[in-house]
């Protein structure tokens, strides 16, 4: 019999390697060994055996064993790592859309009004839709693997849901530009104010809190924070009704 002098468990062929682009990975493979002279493989905690990728695979959950018959055993162990030179690599993984709202806000001021320099401020807020980032990061047990804010916010997106000013459905509205008239119609033009473009701005924030959700994956634990850009208020500022409109 091939397998009639066993001293120790033997690999088995078709070994599963299962990676994400945080650099997390999966390592499974089955193993055989005799009922009688062999004890355990592994434990939860212990090192994959034969981890010749070096990613540091700590086994998770514990080996499935079971009885071949003909006095040997079988064991299935699966292992999570880190993939080396992926830890501190952030990575895009997720892409998802929210609904979210884009303000505009101009005050109104009448020298003739009594009481003089009567103000209003006049507010309009539109839905759109924000794109989301989600990036994840491996780390192991210990030590602890943060995920910075992105640097820049080139590959989000803020879409009109309904028409904005000029802007149609569906139009991408980073880095557009208003004028005051597009969004107020009771301004008008001969009103002393700013009527020059102002255009989008945005700022990355973090779009579940400044909290990080995990995954536990026994020696591996897996940080994940979502972001997203949120469009600043545009204010118009002030504008003087004429005394004689």
């Amino acid at each position: 019999m091939i397998y009639s002098a066993i001293n120790d468990w033997i690999p088995q062929p078709g070994r599963i390697t299962r990676s994400w682009s945080s650099g997390l990975v999966l390592l499974q493979q089955d193993f055989i060994g005799s009922l009688s002279d062999l004890g355990p493989i592994a434990i939860e905690g212990d090192p994959f055996p034969a981890d010749d990728a070096g990613t540091g695979a700590k086994v998770y959950g514990i080996p499935e064993y079971r009885d071949l018959g003909n006095g040997l055993q079988g064991a299935t162990v699966s292992a999570y790592g880190i993939v080396p030179g992926k830890a501190g690599v952030q990575t895009l993984t997720e892409l998802s859309f929210s609904l979210g709202n884009i303000g505009f806000t101009a005050v109104e001021t009448n020298p003739a009004a009594n009481p003089p320099n009567d103000y209003r401020e006049v507010y309009k807020n539109f839905p759109i839709l924000i794109t989301n980032k989600k990036f994840v990061k491996p780390f192991f047990e210990g030590s602890p693997s943060t995920i910075s804010t992105p640097a820049d916010d080139d590959e989000f997106k803020i879409l009109a849901i309904g028409n904005i000013g000029s802007m149609a459905a569906g139009a991408s509205l980073k880095g557009a530009a208003f004028t005051v008239s597009q969004i107020f119609s009771n301004i008008k033009l001969a009103w002393s104010g700013n009527h020059s473009p102002r255009p989008v701005n945005t700022m990355i924030t973090n779009a579940f809190g400044s909290s990080m959700e995990f995954q536990n994956f026994g020696k591996v634990i897996e940080s994940s924070a979502t972001f997203q850009i949120m469009p600043i208020l545009i204010d118009f500022g002030e504008f003087q009704v004429p005394q004689n409109p």
